[in-house]
Order: C-alpha cells, then structure tokens, then sequence
C-alpha cells in the first residue's frame, strides 16, 4: 500500500516503535526486506537434480530386452511374449534351424550393459548432488536420522555439533524474535498487571521455601517502572533440541562430581566455605537446573558464614568434661525428681486415707441419725400405744363399774340409800 491508511498513538507507551518484534526473514540482501528464499543457495543442484531424475527414468524404461529376430521362424517371438519365466518353444523344420546356428544365428538383442553403466552413473550423480545440498544447507546426515554404521561415536558426534553450528545463526534469529516477543509481554505485564495475578500466573507456591522470601522484592522490581527499565531482561531458552541421553548422562556425572567435591571439601578449612560455595555455583549454573539450585546454595553461604563468625567451640578436654557435668547434673535431677515424685505419691496415698477415714465418720454419724430417728420415732409410738390402751382401759373399768350399778339398781330401786349411792358413783364415772 503506496499510502498511509491510518496513524494513531500507541496506547501502551511501548519502548519500542513497532508493537510486534521484528520479523522472521530468512535471507536477506542490502537493498530490500524481501527474503530471498533458501532455495536460491542450491537451485542449481536441485536443477541437476532434476534432469539427473529424467535421465535415471529414461534408463530404467530402456533398460529391458530388446531386439530382432528372422521372421521366417515366427515361433521365437512367443519366447518372450508368452514365457512368463521358463518354458519351452517349439520349431518347425529343426534342423534347418540348427545349420543356421540356432538361437544366436536368428536373434540379435540390444547390449542393456552401457545402458546399466549409465545408470549406475546417474545414480552416483545423483548422490553427489544430494550430498552438496547437504553441505550447502548444512543438514549432516546424522540430523536425517541416518549414519554409517562403521563409524565410532565420536564421530557421529562431530557432525552432529557442526550441524548445529551451521543452524545456530537461523536458531538464535528465532530465540531473539521469542525474545522480543517476551519482552514485549513482560511490559505489559509489568505495566498493567496487579501483583497478585503476576503472583499468580508466575506460580510462585511452587516455589522453595529459600526463595519465597524474595517475592516481595521481586514485584516491587518489576512494578518499577525506573528500575525495571535497566535491570529486567527477559531471555528465551534455547531452541536446539535436547538430547535426553546425554542430559541424562550430564546430571548422573554432575551429581557423582558433586558427591566427589562435598566429601572432598569436608577437609578443608571453614574460611574456605565462601569459595566452595562459589565454585559449586559456577558448575550448577552450566546446567539448565542450576538457576533454581542458586537460592539454596546462597542460603547455605550465609548459614556457613554465620557459623565461621561465630566463636569457636571448647576444647575436647573441656567438651569432655562438660559432658560429665551435664551426666552428673542429669543423675541429680533423675534423683531429685524420683524424690519429688515418692513424696507426692506419699501424700497422695495420705490423702486417699483420710479421705476415707472422713466418709466412713460421715457414714458412721448418718446411722447414728438415722437409728436415734427411728427410736425415737418407737418410743413416741409406745407411748401413743400406751396411751391408748390406758384409756382403753379407763373406759372399761368405768363401763363395768356402771354395769355393776345398774345391776345393784335393779335390785334395790325402791331403796332411798341405794339410789343415793347410785347417783354417786354415776357422779364418779362421769368425772
């Protein structure tokens, strides 16, 4: 488009002019950003290639049995039209066919020998200019999956490192462009993002407990912005494939150096914790898995030196005899604290007695109680008893005494001094 179609600000206040990184050209010349394609570096070869291809198919069509043979005997064209693999034909008049010198007297076949040896050249043509793309392209053999199978290790090895040195400058191109492309997203981020999404999205809960304390610096780096600018750099990992065996065969020789250098290490003087430390860094970052190996060995750095500054420890006679303090101190307080423990089991034995001593006083009283209750209780019934019958009594006499009278009245009821005495005792009872 010859013409501006439209200009606007950018409404993220990029660093950079253009909001996307720059473009993944392939090769390019000094006078235009068109890419010329990589085709262009073995067209020729592939021109070759071609008519190499033509000329292999025009042999292999030619490269059958051809020839003539005397049309007096119409029987030999049947040897090679109706004969799928053997057979045999038969001929007329044969010993006019004989004198003739048989089959070499009446056919004459095409020579297929320079038509083969042309194509076995063709064929080593070809690989020829095959193995120029290659070199060209820089694409070994060993990248293809293929190899020769005398060839050691070693060497297998070389060509796949000079594979790679050829592919490094089209591998780094697409790493800066993931670079930039990161770098981009990381202004954003850090620009517009809330520290607890960028918390989030960074997972930071997976983290080891030696690096979860640098969280908070951390955001703060990245939200500002004066600081972000000149100390924050976003890198893209490599993009060469890995090789897992030898990744493997690089941490099982890691881990067995590291074994060998700690043990070795152990002799060496405290004052040489610091450079350890340091040379145990500097192998730990060749490795991809060193970057999070780096917050535990700084924080084992900084334990060891708390502990070089600290004051040095006792002398073993001295270690030896404040262990014997602390036995004997040990032996006192088992003593003392088996006293302690006789004693209170003492007095919670007296306890327990006189606990029971006051609950049988209490249960004895209780009896008590209750049995001077109950003879109370007997004695008010005897005299109520008593009582009763006393007036039971007092009611009976003084019911026979009547009886007697009035039998006494009966008979002496015209007797003055009778009745007399009759209304005294009447006057008795009632009283």
């Amino acid at each position: 488009m010859p013409e501006m179609l439209d200009e606007r600000d950018d409404p993220l206040e990029l660093e950079n002019f253009f909001p996307c990184p720059k473009p993944l050209y392939a090769t390019l010349t000094t006078d235009t950003l068109v890419p010329v394609p990589d085709f262009t570096l073995y067209q020729d070869q592939a021109a070759t290639l071609d008519t190499l291809a033509a000329r292999i198919n025009g042999f292999v069509e030619a490269l059958k049995v051809q020839g003539c043979y005397d049309a007096a005997i119409p029987e030999l064209s049947r040897m090679f039209t109706e004969s799928k693999n053997t057979g045999l034909t038969p001929v007329k008049n044969w010993a006019a066919f004989a004198e003739k010198n048989g089959l070499q007297g009446a056919i004459s076949l095409v020579d297929l020998k320079p038509i083969y040896e042309a194509l076995i050249q063709c064929y080593g043509a070809m690989d020829q200019q095959k193995q120029q793309v290659y070199e060209i392209t820089g694409i070994a053999d060993i990248v293809r999956g293929q190899g020769d199978a005398g060839e050691t290790a070693t060497a297998q090895r070389i060509k796949g490192q000079y594979a790679s040195l050829r592919l490094r400058s089209m591998q780094n191109e697409v790493a800066q462009f993931a670079a930039e492309l990161l770098q981009l997203k990381a202004q954003i981020i850090c620009r517009f993002f809330q520290p607890q999404s960028i918390a989030q999205m960074a997972a930071v809960n997976q983290l080891n407990e030696a690096d979860k304390q640098y969280i908070g610096p951390a955001l703060e780096l990245l939200k500002n912005e004066q600081l972000s600018e000149f100390r924050i750099e976003v890198s893209a990992d490599s993009l060469v494939q890995i090789d897992e065996d030898a990744e493997k065969q690089a941490a099982t020789e890691l881990v067995g150096a590291v074994g060998k250098f700690i043990s070795d290490a152990a002799n060496a003087p405290p004052t040489a914790a610091p450079f350890l430390i340091e040379m145990l860094k500097f192998a730990f970052a060749r490795f991809k898995v060193g970057k999070s190996i780096e917050g535990a060995l700084d924080q084992m750095a900084e334990q060891m030196k708390q502990q070089a500054a600290q004051p040095k420890g006792p002398s073993p006679e001295e270690q030896k005899l404040q262990a014997e303090q602390q036995l004997e101190q040990q032996r006192m307080q088992s003593e003392q604290m088996a006293e302690q423990a006789r004693m209170q089991a003492d007095m919670a034995i007296e306890a327990q007695r006189m606990q029971m001593e006051e609950r049988f006083e209490q249960q004895r009283m209780a009896l008590e109680q209750r049995a001077n209750e109950q003879r109370l209780m007997l004695e008010g019934q005897l005299q109520a008893m008593q009582m009763q019958y006393d007036r039971w009594k007092a009611e009976l006499d003084a019911a026979t005494k009547i009886e007697a009278a009035n039998i006494s009245a009966k008979a002496k009821v015209d007797n003055p001094a009778t009745q007399a005495a009759t209304a005294e005792i009447a006057s008795e009872v009632q009283q």
